[in-house]
């Protein structure tokens, strides 16, 4: 990289272990670097299941930079958020016909909390996601008033017209950069300011508390993020320039998956069950992205593949949707099928795996090198409630399972209760973390385990 001597320019290396060279020639610097024998990171074929991705890696960055006759800083991130602050203040002003419509929307309203949610719901019901990448379209965004005529924006714009809505109505907020995904948690260096964004979100101050708010999802409820944003890093945008600040996301103990059935046998070794499930935090976010807005064919579709039954159709659900700090989602689902009953003689033979297993089994690598990573910390808890048809009593019972290690937990268990019932409970924990490769083959003997699962339950005719 040739550049002028007198520009203020910066690099940081990620797992590169030797420095760059800096030389000097008549008004010039260049820094040179030179890697052989690299692992390709472009096949992900080859890539070792849960890898970091810990490839070499640069990132330079200059601390004064002119984009047209826009000149700013990002020799800190308080002047780099000065720079993008700049870039689009006065954008937010809204045409006569849209102020009104704020005013008979919340005047009547006397909460604040009350008025932020009256004109989310109306940005998400009356616009629409579009990227704008038209001439510097990257950095400054469509000023509110092209949004409230076109209905449509990109995350900047429908921002800015978010926050022009909410200032009408007397609220301040403030946009915010932000690198969005689940995976990309630390790509903000807090010791190196340079455009490290993707996204951009709004801000909503209340006092000892904040409101974020996603202006791009039709599906999320307010002042939830989801794992897209939440717990990240972002750039909060003032008069007086950047701050960094962490955005409000689901605590650990908020990423649940509960799940309970009532299984019936029937009189032709069928089953009918009903099940009930339960999404909350890193689960509520997965499944709203399978099903949300979908055409009933294909929540059919979905609904059809949740289970582990060799053969089972779905009869019938209801779906509901519960707003809070965590929402979560619940699904009330009744199946009917075959395959989970086999007999032999006067034994009956019951595999109460109704639900799909809880953890994939990665790829064995006996020559792993590279640390492998769970990327979320979650619970998932089933319950499973087993009638047992009538003369038939339990005759052999699967062990009790306890595996306990620092990545994950899993127990399982199956209780008798009473005279024509069984209980199965399971308890699954994964626990997020960067975790040495000589654990990964423990790591894939501990996901078979779990996979297995209890095995089956031996009934037996009592004549």
């Amino acid at each position: 990289i040739t550049y002028p001597k007198e520009l203020p320019f910066r690099y940081k290396t990620f797992h590169i272990n030797d420095k760059p060279e800096v030389t000097t020639e008549d008004d010039y610097k260049k820094l040179t670097l030179s890697l052989a024998d690299l692992h390709a990171a472009g096949k992900l074929a080859e890539l070792e299941p849960y890898e970091t991705f810990p490839h070499p890696t640069l990132i330079v960055a200059t601390d004064t930079f002119a984009m047209r006759d826009y000149y700013g800083s990002m020799a800190t991130w308080q002047d780099f958020g000065r720079f993008f602050y700049r870039l689009n203040d006065g954008r937010d002003n809204l045409p006569d016909d849209k102020r009104k419509l704020v005013h008979q929307l919340t005047d009547s309203c006397n909460t604040k909390n009350g008025k932020i949610k009256i004109l989310y719901d109306y940005l998400k019901k009356n616009t629409r996601y579009v990227a704008i990448l038209l001439g510097i379209g990257g950095w400054q965004t469509l000023d509110a008033a092209f949004v409230s005529d076109k209905g449509y924006g990109d995350c900047k714009a429908l921002s800015n017209y978010m926050k022009a809505l909410l200032k009408e109505a007397g609220i301040v907020s403030y946009q915010a950069l932000v690198y969005g995904g689940e995976e990309e948690r630390e790509s903000m260096q807090m010791d190196f300011p340079f455009n490290a964004f993707n996204h951009v979100i709004l801000c909503v101050p209340q006092g000892n508390d904040t409101t974020w708010l996603e202006c791009t999802a039709k599906n999320l409820p307010v002042g939830y993020l989801s794992t897209f944003t939440g717990n990240h890093h972002v750039l909060l945008l003032g008069p007086d320039g950047g701050h960094v600040v962490v955005t409000k996301g689901c605590s650990d103990s908020d990423n649940k998956l509960g799940r309970k059935a009532v299984i019936t046998i029937g009189d032709n070794d069928d089953i009918h069950a009903v099940a009930d499930l339960t999404y909350s935090g890193y689960w509520w976010d997965a499944e709203v992205r399978a099903i949300n807005d979908k055409p009933k064919s294909q929540l059919d579709e979905h609904m059809n593949k949740m289970f582990a039954i060799s053969t089972y159709a779905v009869t019938g659900y209801d779906i509901k949707d519960t707003e809070g700090n965590v929402p979560q989602k619940s699904e009330h689902v009744l199946l009917a099928g075959s395959g989970a009953v086999r007999r032999s003689g006067k034994m009956m033979i019951v595999s109460p795996a109704i639900f799909k297993r809880i953890t994939s089994i990665p790829a064995s690598h006996e020559e792993r090198k590279i640390p492998f990573e769970l990327r979320q910390t979650y619970d998932v808890s089933d319950t499973i409630l087993l009638n047992l048809p009538p003369s038939y009593i339990p005759d052999a019972l699967p062990k009790e399972i306890n595996l306990q290690r620092s990545f994950a937990s899993f127990h399982a268990k199956v209780f008798v209760e009473g005279s024509a019932t069984m209980k199965i409970i399971i308890a699954y924990h994964q626990q997020h973390g960067v975790y040495p490769a000589t654990q990964f083959a423990d790591y894939v003997k501990f996901c078979r385990e779990v996979n297995s699962g209890l095995g089956d339950i031996v009934l037996t005719k009592n004549d």
